[in-house]
């Protein structure tokens, strides 16, 4: 079977899915309207797949969420689409997200006969302030899709309510993190954030938890681990004031593979985010073994958590719920943590590459069969 996959660009962690996708397949090749967006500070590397970039426009544009911040998102209008999958010929082709790429890739499928799989990597919460033509442009690409992956159920919960009603495939995010339990924890517990250092992150939340922490607190201590960059790193070194209590490391953006180190040397993963789609962060911190202090707006934690199991679930903007369930995971102890440590790797082993990607097989395979099914039918 011949797949062509069409998407924005190949983030790292994505790089062992799409291999292991390759693997299964007989032919795969990946479009991508971009190299890398200019807002990541990752590296181009597409190992051995068949990669090509296509002509694009590309511009930016401001997207609001209901909770009151904004974020400057890059989009890219594929507009050579149609000629490209002419070319290649794919039995099967799947297309990401709802924009102009899957409509052109729709247009395309409708034209020459061939099943059309989108990828949806969306959630309830982060799809709330879409409205208008965005709507009707999402209800009509559902209606031409021959199926869909998406990252799980809240990603599913939003589709059924435009209507959608055919079948659902689960493609979530993956890393290539190895699956471990840790051994030990430290007296003084190291937390670590990682991620880009923006407003959706909950990066103000998190001060403002970690202030009250320290103010109803005097004796508790800790190490802030941060590994990213951003226009709002300046907002940590307010947390100057508690430097009796706090441990503040800066990191600074980190290549992939440099910060699967840091993940082997901490004790809890903190997620504020406001409004994450899944959070791969997640995958990562379970797959080391790290339980998570996650937030409520984050689909990976909404699957993946169990409460005081592998994790603690809160809502970052309340922000005494947030300073307790800090509070509670600091002062854990290490035997307890060393079963949610165990728990958080078992809790992982099903969502790995392979896996996933035999998912991504058996959504194409559906679609070849229910393609020929329609045509025989016509």
């Amino acid at each position: 079977m011949k797949l062509v996959l069409l998407t924005n660009f190949i983030p790292p962690y994505r790089l062992s899915l799409y291999q292991g996708i390759d693997q299964i397949f007989d032919d795969f090749e990946i479009l991508i309207s971009t190299g890398m967006e200019k807002n990541r500070n990752w590296e181009v590397n597409h190992e051995a797949l068949q990669v090509s970039i296509q002509k694009s426009i590309s511009y930016s544009k401001n997207w609001k969420n209901e909770l009151g911040f904004s974020e400057k998102t890059s989009i890219q209008l594929p507009w050579d689409t149609i000629g490209l999958l002419k070319r290649i010929d794919a039995d099967v082709v799947i297309s990401g997200e709802m924009g102009i790429r899957s409509f052109l890739s729709a247009l395309y499928c409708s034209w020459y006969k061939k099943p059309l799989i989108l990828w949806l990597t969306l959630s309830e919460h982060t799809e709330t302030n879409k409205k208008g033509v965005r709507i009707l442009l999402r209800k009509f690409l559902l209606k031409k899709s021959t199926t869909v992956l998406c990252n799980g159920k809240s990603g599913e919960r939003y589709l059924q309510a435009l209507g959608y009603q055919n079948k659902v495939f689960y493609a979530p995010y993956t890393s290539d993190y190895k699956i471990n339990s840790k051994s030990s924890f430290h007296s003084k517990k190291k937390i670590l954030f990682s991620g880009q250092l923006i407003q959706r992150k909950g990066i103000s939340e998190m001060i403002d938890a970690i202030d009250l922490l320290f103010h109803n607190n005097k004796d508790l201590k800790f190490e802030l681990v941060v590994a990213g960059s951003g226009p709002q790193e300046a907002l940590f070194y307010a947390l100057s004031k508690w430097e009796k209590q706090l441990t503040l490391t800066m990191l600074g953006a980190l290549k992939y593979d440099d910060l699967k180190k840091v993940y082997q040397d901490i004790d809890l993963f903190l997620f504020p985010t406001l409004a994450d789609e899944w959070g791969v962060v997640v995958n990562e911190a379970l797959s080391s073994g790290v339980p998570i202090l996650g937030s409520k707006y984050s689909q990976a934690v909404e699957e993946l958590l169990v409460e005081n199991q592998n994790g603690w679930i809160f809502d970052p903007l309340d922000t005494n719920e947030f300073a307790q369930k800090l509070k509670t995971a600091i002062h854990t102890e290490s035997a307890k943590l060393l079963s949610m440590s165990r728990f958080a790797a078992e809790s992982i082993k099903d969502i790995t590459p392979n896996k996933i990607a035999q998912n991504i097989y058996d959504a194409a395979l559906f679609a070849t069969k229910t393609s020929i099914s329609d045509k025989q039918h016509t």
